[in-house]
This record gives structure tokens, C-alpha cells and sequence, in this order.
């Protein structure tokens, strides 16, 4: 309910701030204080959730470790790792094993920082827990993911290959995903007729969606693009599917698009362009334009092989991924983003752009410069990226905060000889 209000009212900040204001009246114990970081997470105003963790850990739930895990959650997403680490460590202290193992802390350990040193304290840990016989096979599959990126930074693509290998074949036993209905829905997007647009309103604003196969590089890019003044990134929302969802409940969908724009906008009026990088908004291309005429799509590709190979060793929470445990899952996932990429492009060639992650890395500045010019956005640069606070949830949110580097183009040939299932992609 207390998110409904914060998006329903649209004043974000403000309301956020009365939300902690009104908790801060009273004894702020454990239950209380989650209740409304859950809230405010939910709304995603990371940073007041992160600030509220905060002011109860320090006062009386200091060995809560269940506030441990949502404060080193949402310092991890804010890019604070130093601190979302020593959450992590908290929560294995007070909550101990094989307890801690069940709340993601594997997962948000590994990402909290590149490995280094081959006797790093988190080797032995993640070992020793996986040689427990009391965890559940949830928390198998992300130790063995945790582990495997462990030493994958640690250059043992061996052992590396090895954890990824039978993180996936766990994974992949659990998984209800179906190729044939991928199928089906792919073609199925590719033979309807296009929607009726709406007429084309003067607001001053529009949104700029972020699309592609997932680990194509669309986090990388759309931090990149707010370092362009006017442009602000409002992370993946979730609303796109809900709206297609209730087609052809037309009253539903303008109410629903009304909540968008809300949740899209928030505080940000003087913005020009609003980001939504949802990967997979690259199946509602009609929608977004029969919805917002004036919309722009960035898709963003990649080098097939080294696509698989980044989904394939990443642990993702959603079942909407589960394709992300079998190499052919994979190949039907890239071939129908593919598909479905070059029929946008064909309907609609003015709204639509390609962006490869290749020429991104090798000449960032190069590239957003001519995204810049192509939405017509304010070329000033930012001294920093700009984000709403916390925008950064999804797997790549370590790599999109550090220096863009070019050591993951042609990846895949360090695990060639492991997965030799990578050579059934197109080079």
C-alpha cells in the first residue's frame, strides 16, 4: 500500500521524505523498519531505503541480520561496495550458516568486488559451504556462481568453468522455461499488424527505452547516456509487460501507461529523456510506440559467443531468465531478440537504432556523442553519470560503475575448450 501511494502521487521525494519522517516519530524495532524500507524499495527510492537501514542499525537493531541483508542489497545497487560488503559480513556474523547462505549472501559477496588474491577469505567460504549437506539447492546454484566468479577474476578459467558448469546443470533441472513457446511468441509479435498510435502530444519530454538480447551491454549504455545533461535513467521498471498484459482493456492501459509516466518522470521535470532498460521491452516495441508516438529504442547487440558466455556463467533471480541454464535456451533467446530486432528496425527505422557493445567500448565518447545528436539531447556532459538513486539492480552492476574496459570482447575464446558448446553460435 505504501508504495501504491508513492507512485500514485508522483511527487517521489517529497513523499519519501514524509514516509521516513513519520517512521522517525516512533521506536523504529526491526519489523517496523522493514515493513518501510520494503516500501521504499519497492517505489525504488534506494537511497532513503539505504539511509533508513542505516538509522536502525544504529540504533537499537545493530544485530538484525535481516537489516544487514536489505542495507548490503541496496548499498551494493547505490555502488557502495566497501560498505554493502561489511553488510554482507554482518549478516554471515549474527545470522551464521547455513542461514546466511539463503539470503543471496554468495551472491552479493562476489559482486561486491573483483577478486585479486587467490587466498581470498571468500574461497574458503564459499568451499566450505558448499561441502554442507543442509543448505538448499538454491543456494547450491548461487555459491557455485559466486564461486566460479571468484575465480574467473582470479584467471583460473578452469575452475571457474568447472562451478559455472554445475551451477548450470542445477539451475537448468529446476527451470520451466520453453523454447517452443519463446518461439511461438516471437512469431507471433513478428506477424501482428502494427497498433494504432496515439496522436503526438508537445509534453517536453519522452521516454528512451534500452533494449536487447540480456548481457548485450545495455546496462553499460544507458549509465553511460546520463552522462548527457538531460537524460536520466530510471533503472528496469517493471510496467512494460503489465501493460501488454492488459490489452485490449483499453481503460486499463491508459490507466496503467498514467502510473508509467509517474513512476517514469517522479521528481525530474526539467529532464528530456527518461530511461527504461528493461532488455526484454525489446518485445513491446509496438506498444511503446502506439503508446508514446514520440519514444525512442536503442538495441543494443553483441558478439553472439560472447553473449552466451556472459549469460550462460550469470545467477539470475528472475524465472523469466530461466533460459539462461542451457546453451540451446540461449541460442533461441539471441536468435529471436535477432528476429524481432530487424522487424522493428524494418516498421519502424526512424524510432530505432542499433548500438554494438564492440564499437561502445572501443569509442564510448564517439558513440554517445551520436546517440546524443540522434534524440536531439543537450551534448553538456556531466563531471559524473547521473542516476536516480540506485538504478543499478541487475547483474551488471559492478561492471557498469567501473571504467569502460575491452577485455570481454572475444571473451569466449578463453573457455572455448570448456564450452565447446559456444562454437554453435555465429562468431
Amino acid at each position: 500500500m505504501l508504495a501504491r501511494v508513492l507512485r500514485a502521487q508522483g511527487q517521489f521525494n517529497q513523499m519519501a521524505q514524509q514516509l521516513v519522517a513519520a517512521v522517525s516519530q516512533h521506536s523504529l524495532d526491526a519489523e517496523l523498519a522493514i515493513k518501510t524500507i520494503e516500501a521504499l524499495d519497492d517505489a525504488d527510492r534506494k537511497m532513503e531505503a539505504y539511509t533508513l537501514c542505516q538509522r536502525a542499525l544504529n540504533a537499537e537493531c545493530a544485530d538484525d541480520a535481516r537489516l544487514h541483508a536489505y542495507a548490503g542489497m541496496l548499498a551494493l545497487q547505490l555502488g557502495q561496495f566497501v560498505q554493502a560488503r561489511a553488510h554482507y559480513e554482518a549478516v554471515l556474523e549474527h545470522a551464521g550458516e547455513p542461514r546466511a547462505w539463503e539470503w543471496h549472501i554468495a551472491g552479493g559477496l562476489s559482486q561486491s568486488q573483483r577478486y585479486v588474491q587467490p587466498a581470498d577469505v571468500d574461497l574458503q567460504r564459499f568451499q566450505q559451504a558448499l561441502r554442507r549437506n543442509d543448505i538448499s539447492p538454491t543456494a547450491r546454484i548461487e555459491l557455485l556462481f559466486a564461486l566460479g566468479k571468484l575465480h574467473d577474476d582470479l584467471g583460473d578459467a578452469a575452475a571457474a568453468a568447472e562451478a559455472w558448469r554445475e551451477a548450470n546443470t542445477l539451475a537448468h533441472a529446476h527451470s520451466r522455461w520453453s523454447r517452443k513457446n519463446w518461439r511461438r511468441m516471437i512469431d507471433a509479435r513478428i506477424r501482428a499488424a502494427p497498433m494504432t498510435q496515439r496522436p503526438r502530444e508537445s509534453r517536453g519530454w519522452a521516454p528512451l527505452f534500452v533494449v536487447g538480447v540480456p548481457r548485450s551491454g545495455t546496462t553499460l549504455l544507458a549509465q553511460r547516456l546520463t552522462s548527457l545533461s538531460d537524460i536520466v535513467q530510471r533503472g528496469e521498471l517493471r510496467w512494460l509487460p503489465e501493460l501488454a498484459a492488459q490489452l485490449p482493456d483499453v481503460a486499463q492501459v491508459a490507466l496503467l501507461a498514467e502510473q508509467y509516466e509517474l513512476q517514469l518522470r517522479q521528481d525530474d521535470r526539467h529532464a528530456r529523456w527518461f530511461i527504461d532498460k528493461q532488455p526484454l521491452n525489446l518485445l513491446h516495441i509496438d506498444l511503446i510506440l502506439a503508446l508514446w508516438p514520440d519514444a525512442k529504442i536503442v538495441c543494443c547487440v553483441r558478439n553472439t559467443r560472447d553473449n552466451a558466455l556472459s549469460i550462460w556463467t550469470q545467477r539470475f533471480g528472475d524465472p523469466a531468465h530461466d533460459y539462461a541454464y542451457n546453451f540451446n535456451d540461449i541460442a533461441a533467446v539471441i536468435q529471436g531478440c535477432h528476429r524481432l530486432t530487424r522487424h522493428w528496425l524494418a516498421r519502424y527505422p526512424a524510432s530505432v537504432r542499433l548500438v554494438s557493445y564492440e564499437t561502445m567500448v572501443a569509442a564510448p565518447d564517439a558513440e554517445i556523442a551520436s546517440l546524443g545528436k540522434w534524440l536531439n539531447a543537450d551534448s553538456k556532459v556531466e563531471s559524473e553519470t547521473r542516476t536516480s538513486p540506485g538504478m543499478i539492480s541487475t547483474a551488471s552492476l559492478w561492471q557498469a560503475r567501473q571504467p569502460i574496459y575491452q577485455t570481454s570482447v572475444g571473451r569466449w575464446r578463453t573457455y572455448e575448450k570448456f564450452f565447446p558448446e559456444l562454437l554453435r553460435f555465429d562468431s
